[in-house]
């Protein structure tokens, strides 16, 4: 844990003690959005919550990660761009070498244009680390194709990392070059390979043809494969759908995951639900009858749709919410692409799949960017072996820690 980090029975003894709250400040669910230019508005938060301070070290200069995970004794990341690198711990600052790089290894086919396309995430198989999984963006004959493919890794005993080329696990085509999704992330039962996709952006932002409430395509799901007993290519199986752009989600060890879910002009989402326990036919987000809570357009189902436990407005609030990590039963940490930390807990105590709200004080932006006088843009979130949590920006990746504030 890092130097300052709230120790677990602290954050678990602190949402015991939180009583039934009244939520104070402004109601998030407003009805006009406001001009994408202007200055982004603070989180209304609940003042009955604990008062959580977040702080950020800078631990390495590599930015523009999509992805970071344990590998052995190293860190693996990925960079949007579309190199593969291996970080040192144990130096200061962080030591980076490619182990891969798509631009060479997939030169014409591989897709980044500085926007949503790239290299997105990797995933290492969690009792077998010699198997490494990325995820990234191809050209196709028509629109592109999101990508799983899976690589062979061994991790010397001076912490050198040998990545040999594998083999295209699975495909989605897009018809745009938006909403794709792209996370990776391993989870229960078993071990499940999850990865989740938008809607990809066809004949508009608004899915106009449904393709994420179409049980029979994958885009705007989340979806499963079983890699142990899979054979090339994978059948997933949906576990929910109704996303519109889960750009970044996390499941922990106990099978809860959360989504951070991309909105499109009124409501960023953040879902939580048990992948073990999923009920029949998947989880249903809504999208693109609700955005969020908001009604975005006619359709069946009024009420069977699964709601966010948290949401804030798109354009006066942020741009694109960044899912993050449950760092205890009932704290969890996220943020948004304009470059704010923040960390969330239930309203009311001990009830976990009600609403969320942000805590006082936790609402961070990160280190400011030297080139642009404006705090450093947050692409993603990475966790160690040891749950240290860390946030991926634009610039650099920083450690996070949160505490109480005394």
């Amino acid at each position: 844990m890092a130097e300052g980090a709230l120790p677990l029975p602290v954050l678990i003894g602190l949402i015991a003690a939180v009583p039934a709250a009244v939520l104070l400040g402004a109601n998030l669910l407003w009805r006009r959005l406001k001009a994408p230019g202007g200055p982004v508005k603070a989180l209304a938060v609940d003042q009955a919550l604990p008062t959580l301070r977040v702080q950020f070290s800078e631990v390495s200069d590599v930015g523009g990660c999509t992805a970071l995970v344990p590998l052995g004794s190293v860190l693996v990341a990925t960079r949007k761009a579309g190199e593969l690198v291996s970080l040192n711990p144990s130096t200061s600052p962080w030591e980076s070498t490619v182990l891969v790089d798509l631009r060479k290894t997939d030169p014409g086919r591989f897709i980044f244009d500085g926007m949503e396309t790239g290299l997105l995430s990797v995933a290492v198989h969690p009792t077998d680390a010699s198997r490494l999984f990325l995820c990234f963006s191809v050209r196709a004959v028509k629109g592109m194709n999101l990508v799983v493919r899976e690589y062979s890794a061994s991790v010397t005993s001076r912490a050198a990392v040998r990545v040999t080329r594998g083999l295209d696990r699975y495909m989605v085509n897009f018809a745009a070059d938006i909403h794709h999704g792209g996370t990776l992330a391993f989870g229960p039962p078993g071990t499940t390979l999850y990865l989740g996709t938008g809607d990809g952006g066809k004949g508009g932002q608004g899915d106009p043809f449904n393709l994420a409430q179409n049980r029979r395509l994958p885009q705007g799901k989340m979806l499963a494969f079983d890699v142990d007993t899979d054979v090339s290519p994978w059948e997933p199986r949906h576990v929910a759908l109704g996303l519109r752009n889960p750009w970044r989600f996390s499941v922990d060890r106990n099978g809860i995951m959360f989504i951070g879910d991309v909105g499109l002009a009124h409501r960023e989402s953040v879902y939580r639900v048990d992948v073990v326990s999923v009920p029949p036919g998947g989880y249903n987000f809504g999208w693109s009858v609700w955005e969020g809570s908001h009604r975005h357009k006619a359709g069946p189902g009024y009420d069977k749709f699964e709601p966010p436990i948290f949401e804030y407005h798109t354009g006066s609030q942020g741009r694109a919410v960044i899912g993050g990590y449950r760092l205890a039963p009932g704290v969890y940490l996220f943020g948004d692409w304009t470059g704010w930390v923040a960390v969330l807990m239930p309203r009311v105590a001990k009830r976990l799949d009600g609403d969320w709200e942000a805590t006082p004080g936790s609402q961070t932006a990160l280190p400011t960017d030297p080139a642009t006088e404006k705090p450093d843009e947050l692409f993603s979130f990475g966790e160690d072996a040891e749950g240290v949590v860390y946030a991926l920006g634009k610039r650099a990746v920083y450690r996070v820690a949160v505490s109480a504030n005394q």
